[in-house]
Protein backbone atom coordinates (compact mmCIF):
# COMPACT_ATOMS: atom_id res chain seq x y z
CA UNK A 1 0.00 0.00 0.00
CA UNK A 2 1.26 3.55 -0.76
CA UNK A 3 2.55 5.66 2.14
CA UNK A 4 1.48 8.93 0.43
CA UNK A 5 0.45 11.33 3.22
CA UNK A 6 -2.12 13.04 0.97
CA UNK A 7 -3.88 9.76 0.25
CA UNK A 8 -3.96 8.91 3.93
CA UNK A 9 -5.56 12.31 4.68
CA UNK A 10 -8.24 11.88 1.99
CA UNK A 11 -9.02 8.36 3.27
CA UNK A 12 -9.32 9.56 6.86
CA UNK A 13 -11.61 12.46 5.94
CA UNK A 14 -13.79 10.21 3.77
CA UNK A 15 -14.11 7.64 6.55
CA UNK A 16 -15.01 10.37 9.06
CA UNK A 17 -17.73 11.77 6.76
CA UNK A 18 -19.19 8.28 6.18
CA UNK A 19 -19.29 7.54 9.92
CA UNK A 20 -20.92 10.91 10.66
CA UNK A 21 -23.61 10.38 8.00
CA UNK A 22 -24.28 6.86 9.33
CA UNK A 23 -24.74 8.19 12.87
CA UNK A 24 -27.12 10.91 11.64
CA UNK A 25 -29.19 8.41 9.63
CA UNK A 26 -29.53 6.04 12.59
CA UNK A 27 -30.44 8.86 14.98
CA UNK A 28 -33.03 10.49 12.68
CA UNK A 29 -36.69 10.38 13.72
CA UNK A 30 -39.59 11.76 11.71
CA UNK A 31 -40.79 15.07 13.15
CA UNK A 32 -44.03 15.04 15.17
CA UNK A 33 -46.99 16.20 13.07
CA UNK A 34 -47.78 19.84 13.63
CA UNK A 35 -51.31 20.88 14.53
CA UNK A 36 -52.28 23.72 12.25
CA UNK A 37 -55.42 25.63 13.10
CA UNK A 38 -57.17 26.61 9.91
CA UNK A 39 -60.26 28.78 9.52
CA UNK A 40 -62.21 25.61 8.71
CA UNK A 41 -61.08 24.03 11.98
CA UNK A 42 -62.12 27.12 13.91
CA UNK A 43 -65.56 27.11 12.29
CA UNK A 44 -66.01 23.43 13.09
CA UNK A 45 -65.04 23.96 16.73
CA UNK A 46 -67.45 26.86 17.01
CA UNK A 47 -70.30 24.97 15.35
CA UNK A 48 -70.05 21.95 17.64
CA UNK A 49 -69.00 23.18 21.07
CA UNK A 50 -68.90 20.99 24.14
CA UNK A 51 -72.28 20.92 25.87
CA UNK A 52 -72.81 23.62 28.44
CA UNK A 53 -75.94 24.10 30.54
CA UNK A 54 -76.29 27.69 29.39
CA UNK A 55 -78.25 28.49 32.55
CA UNK A 56 -81.40 28.19 30.44
CA UNK A 57 -84.84 27.52 31.90
CA UNK A 58 -88.00 27.06 29.84
CA UNK A 59 -91.29 27.19 31.75
CA UNK A 60 -94.77 26.74 30.33
CA UNK A 61 -98.14 27.56 31.83
CA UNK A 62 -101.56 27.52 30.20
CA UNK A 63 -101.01 30.96 28.70
CA UNK A 64 -97.29 31.76 28.71
CA UNK A 65 -93.89 30.36 27.80
CA UNK A 66 -91.08 31.94 29.80
CA UNK A 67 -87.38 31.79 28.88
CA UNK A 68 -84.79 32.73 31.48
CA UNK A 69 -81.02 32.43 31.70
CA UNK A 70 -77.93 33.55 29.81
CA UNK A 71 -76.96 32.94 26.20
CA UNK A 72 -75.18 34.59 23.30
CA UNK A 73 -77.08 37.15 21.23
CA UNK A 74 -77.78 35.00 18.17
CA UNK A 75 -78.95 32.00 20.18
CA UNK A 76 -81.26 34.26 22.17
CA UNK A 77 -82.77 35.62 18.96
CA UNK A 78 -83.28 32.14 17.52
CA UNK A 79 -84.69 30.73 20.78
CA UNK A 80 -87.29 33.48 21.01
CA UNK A 81 -88.25 33.04 17.36
CA UNK A 82 -88.43 29.25 17.74
CA UNK A 83 -90.61 29.57 20.87
CA UNK A 84 -93.00 31.93 19.09
CA UNK A 85 -93.27 29.64 16.08
CA UNK A 86 -93.72 26.41 18.05
CA UNK A 87 -96.19 28.03 20.48
CA UNK A 88 -98.08 30.75 18.58
CA UNK A 89 -100.97 30.36 21.03
CA UNK A 90 -98.81 31.37 24.02
CA UNK A 91 -97.33 34.67 25.12
CA UNK A 92 -93.53 34.28 25.01
CA UNK A 93 -91.72 36.13 27.79
CA UNK A 94 -87.97 36.44 27.34
CA UNK A 95 -86.97 39.65 29.14
CA UNK A 96 -84.95 37.60 31.66
CA UNK A 97 -83.08 35.76 28.90
CA UNK A 98 -80.01 37.96 29.02
CA UNK A 99 -77.16 38.18 26.52
CA UNK A 100 -73.74 37.14 27.74
CA UNK A 101 -71.01 36.48 25.15
CA UNK A 102 -69.24 34.24 27.68
CA UNK A 103 -72.30 32.02 28.24
CA UNK A 104 -71.97 28.35 27.36
CA UNK A 105 -73.23 27.63 23.84
CA UNK A 106 -76.18 25.29 23.57
CA UNK A 107 -75.43 22.22 21.48
CA UNK A 108 -78.73 20.37 21.30
CA UNK A 109 -78.70 17.04 19.52
CA UNK A 110 -82.38 17.58 18.78
CA UNK A 111 -81.96 21.07 17.36
CA UNK A 112 -83.62 24.20 18.74
CA UNK A 113 -87.13 23.31 17.61
CA UNK A 114 -87.08 19.63 18.61
CA UNK A 115 -87.24 19.98 22.43
CA UNK A 116 -89.87 22.73 22.21
CA UNK A 117 -91.99 20.64 19.84
CA UNK A 118 -91.81 17.56 22.08
CA UNK A 119 -92.43 19.53 25.27
CA UNK A 120 -95.52 20.98 23.61
CA UNK A 121 -97.26 17.70 24.51
CA UNK A 122 -97.06 18.68 28.23
CA UNK A 123 -99.73 21.15 29.44
CA UNK A 124 -97.30 22.66 31.97
CA UNK A 125 -93.62 22.09 32.70
CA UNK A 126 -90.36 23.66 33.75
CA UNK A 127 -87.17 22.48 32.07
CA UNK A 128 -83.87 23.69 33.50
CA UNK A 129 -80.68 23.02 31.58
CA UNK A 130 -78.18 22.70 34.38
CA UNK A 131 -76.10 19.95 35.94
CA UNK A 132 -78.12 17.82 36.19
CA UNK A 133 -80.93 18.68 33.76
CA UNK A 134 -84.14 19.12 35.76
CA UNK A 135 -87.75 18.78 34.63
CA UNK A 136 -90.86 19.50 36.69
CA UNK A 137 -94.24 18.39 35.36
CA UNK A 138 -97.09 15.93 35.95
CA UNK A 139 -97.37 12.71 33.94
CA UNK A 140 -99.91 9.91 33.99
CA UNK A 141 -97.55 6.96 34.47
CA UNK A 142 -94.09 5.84 35.53
CA UNK A 143 -93.61 4.66 31.95
CA UNK A 144 -94.11 8.23 30.76
CA UNK A 145 -91.59 9.42 33.35
CA UNK A 146 -89.02 6.88 32.11
CA UNK A 147 -89.56 7.98 28.51
CA UNK A 148 -89.01 11.65 29.31
CA UNK A 149 -85.92 10.94 31.41
CA UNK A 150 -84.46 8.90 28.54
CA UNK A 151 -85.17 11.63 25.99
CA UNK A 152 -83.87 14.48 28.13
CA UNK A 153 -80.74 12.54 29.05
CA UNK A 154 -79.79 12.35 25.37
CA UNK A 155 -81.25 15.40 23.64
CA UNK A 156 -78.39 17.73 24.47
CA UNK A 157 -75.38 15.99 22.92
CA UNK A 158 -76.43 12.44 22.16
CA UNK A 159 -74.48 11.25 25.20
CA UNK A 160 -76.33 10.23 28.39
CA UNK A 161 -76.61 13.07 30.90
CA UNK A 162 -77.98 13.06 34.42
CA UNK A 163 -81.64 14.08 34.71
CA UNK A 164 -83.26 15.11 37.99
CA UNK A 165 -86.83 13.83 37.64
CA UNK A 166 -87.78 14.29 41.30
CA UNK A 167 -90.09 17.10 40.21
CA UNK A 168 -92.21 14.80 38.03
CA UNK A 169 -95.47 13.99 39.78
CA UNK A 170 -97.49 10.93 38.75
CA UNK A 171 -101.25 11.34 38.42
CA UNK A 172 -103.11 8.58 36.51
CA UNK A 173 -105.67 11.18 35.42
CA UNK A 174 -103.10 13.63 34.09
CA UNK A 175 -103.81 14.78 30.55
CA UNK A 176 -101.32 15.13 27.70
CA UNK A 177 -101.79 17.71 25.00
CA UNK A 178 -102.93 16.17 21.68
CA UNK A 179 -99.81 17.43 19.88
CA UNK A 180 -97.70 15.71 17.24
CA UNK A 181 -94.06 15.81 18.47
CA UNK A 182 -92.88 15.41 14.85
CA UNK A 183 -94.58 18.68 13.91
CA UNK A 184 -92.00 21.42 14.40
CA UNK A 185 -94.14 24.47 13.65
CA UNK A 186 -96.90 25.89 11.45
CA UNK A 187 -96.39 28.86 9.12
CA UNK A 188 -99.22 30.90 7.60
CA UNK A 189 -97.98 33.04 4.70
CA UNK A 190 -100.75 35.31 3.40
CA UNK A 191 -100.91 33.79 -0.09
CA UNK A 192 -102.93 35.39 -2.84
CA UNK A 193 -105.80 33.14 -4.02
CA UNK A 194 -104.66 30.34 -6.36
CA UNK A 195 -101.03 31.55 -6.14
CA UNK A 196 -97.93 29.65 -5.02
CA UNK A 197 -95.77 32.80 -4.95
CA UNK A 198 -94.52 33.55 -1.46
CA UNK A 199 -95.68 37.04 -0.41
CA UNK A 200 -92.91 39.62 0.26
CA UNK A 201 -93.68 39.75 3.99
CA UNK A 202 -93.22 35.98 4.23
CA UNK A 203 -90.02 36.09 2.17
CA UNK A 204 -88.52 38.33 4.85
CA UNK A 205 -89.12 35.58 7.43
CA UNK A 206 -87.50 32.89 5.34
CA UNK A 207 -83.92 33.69 6.41
CA UNK A 208 -84.68 33.00 10.07
CA UNK A 209 -86.74 29.92 9.22
CA UNK A 210 -83.91 28.52 7.11
CA UNK A 211 -81.43 29.01 9.97
CA UNK A 212 -83.74 27.26 12.43
CA UNK A 213 -84.25 24.33 10.04
CA UNK A 214 -80.50 24.14 9.33
CA UNK A 215 -80.00 23.31 13.02
CA UNK A 216 -82.49 20.44 12.91
CA UNK A 217 -81.15 16.92 12.37
CA UNK A 218 -82.45 14.56 9.69
CA UNK A 219 -85.17 15.04 7.11
CA UNK A 220 -87.56 17.99 7.13
CA UNK A 221 -91.01 17.64 5.57
CA UNK A 222 -92.61 20.75 4.07
CA UNK A 223 -96.36 20.12 3.96
CA UNK A 224 -98.82 22.41 2.21
CA UNK A 225 -102.48 22.71 3.29
CA UNK A 226 -105.34 24.75 1.85
CA UNK A 227 -108.84 25.82 2.87
CA UNK A 228 -112.05 24.27 1.54
CA UNK A 229 -113.05 27.16 -0.71
CA UNK A 230 -111.93 25.57 -3.99
CA UNK A 231 -112.16 22.24 -5.81
CA UNK A 232 -110.42 19.46 -3.88
CA UNK A 233 -108.20 18.43 -6.82
CA UNK A 234 -107.11 21.98 -7.56
CA UNK A 235 -106.46 22.57 -3.85
CA UNK A 236 -104.19 19.57 -3.62
CA UNK A 237 -102.15 20.67 -6.64
CA UNK A 238 -101.88 24.21 -5.27
CA UNK A 239 -100.73 23.02 -1.83
CA UNK A 240 -98.02 20.89 -3.44
CA UNK A 241 -96.84 23.80 -5.59
CA UNK A 242 -96.61 26.05 -2.53
CA UNK A 243 -94.61 23.48 -0.58
CA UNK A 244 -92.25 22.84 -3.49
CA UNK A 245 -91.70 26.59 -4.00
CA UNK A 246 -90.63 26.90 -0.36
CA UNK A 247 -88.36 23.86 -0.72
CA UNK A 248 -86.68 25.55 -3.69
CA UNK A 249 -86.15 28.77 -1.75
CA UNK A 250 -84.70 26.89 1.23
CA UNK A 251 -82.28 25.10 -1.10
CA UNK A 252 -81.18 28.47 -2.47
CA UNK A 253 -80.66 29.58 1.14
CA UNK A 254 -78.16 26.74 1.57
CA UNK A 255 -80.14 23.81 2.99
CA UNK A 256 -79.22 20.48 1.36
CA UNK A 257 -81.94 19.40 -1.05
CA UNK A 258 -81.72 15.78 0.08
CA UNK A 259 -82.87 16.83 3.56
CA UNK A 260 -86.04 18.53 2.28
CA UNK A 261 -89.24 16.75 1.21
CA UNK A 262 -92.24 18.71 -0.08
CA UNK A 263 -95.79 17.43 -0.25
CA UNK A 264 -99.31 18.81 -0.66
CA UNK A 265 -102.30 17.68 1.39
CA UNK A 266 -104.81 20.13 -0.04
CA UNK A 267 -107.92 20.40 2.12
CA UNK A 268 -107.71 16.81 3.47
CA UNK A 269 -106.46 17.69 6.98
CA UNK A 270 -108.16 20.87 8.21
CA UNK A 271 -107.23 22.12 11.69
CA UNK A 272 -110.73 23.47 12.29
CA UNK A 273 -114.12 22.83 10.73
CA UNK A 274 -115.35 25.04 7.90
CA UNK A 275 -118.09 26.48 10.16
CA UNK A 276 -115.58 27.72 12.75
CA UNK A 277 -114.65 31.43 12.82
CA UNK A 278 -111.68 32.29 10.60
CA UNK A 279 -111.53 28.66 9.42
CA UNK A 280 -110.17 29.42 5.95
CA UNK A 281 -107.20 31.42 7.26
CA UNK A 282 -106.37 28.86 9.96
CA UNK A 283 -106.49 25.93 7.53
CA UNK A 284 -104.31 27.64 4.89
CA UNK A 285 -100.86 26.82 6.20
CA UNK A 286 -97.41 25.35 5.68
CA UNK A 287 -96.22 22.78 8.22
CA UNK A 288 -92.60 21.91 8.90
CA UNK A 289 -92.25 18.42 10.39
CA UNK A 290 -89.74 15.66 10.97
Amino acid sequence: MSDDPGLKLVTAVTASVVVTLLVLVLAWRPPAPRTVTTPETEVSQTATPAFGPGELTIARTATTLTLTGRTDARTRELLVDAAQRVHPELTVQADALTVDPAAALLNWQDGLLGPLARLRTLPAYTLTLATPIRIETTLSSDQGRAGWVDYLSRFATGEPLTVDSSGIAIDPLAMMQPADPDLLFVWRPDYAPSSSALPPAAQAELATISELLRREPGLIRIIGHTDELADAGASKSLSGERAEAIRTMLRRAGLPGERLISMGRGQDLPLVGAAEPDAARLNRRIEFAR
